[in-house]
């Protein structure tokens, strides 16, 4: 592990701003953190975010919302973001697993 890295804290900042560029603006719902691990070699923090997206096309089978009301028509994404822990740059981005909601 180099001397100087950024912190946990700075690493989810690094991923949460990563995610905001890429996507456009209003297609972040609900955006949590959902993990933050350190690479066993401490080089790298991998933050898996989640958030709801809107689906475009209706799904063939409607399905029952989660407050038992009306169906929905949306995903929960999570997306695993690798922060360099020496500067805190985002290297990359990769679909971690998709859930309905």
């Amino acid at each position: 592990m180099s001397e100087k890295t950024i912190d946990v804290k700075q690493a989810v900042t690094a991923a949460s701003a990563y995610l905001s560029e890429l996507f456009p603006k209003g297609e972040l719902h609900d955006l949590a953190l959902e993990e933050v691990e350190l690479s066993d070699d401490g080089q790298y923090w991998y933050v898996t975010m989640g958030f709801n997206r809107q689906l475009a096309i209706p799904r063939a089978r409607p399905l029952r919302g989660l407050d038992g009301g009306g169906y929905t028509n949306a995903e929960r994404v999570y997306k695993l973001i690798k922060v360099r822990a020496s500067d805190g740059k985002p290297i990359s981005m990769k679909i971690r697993f998709t859930s309905v909601v």
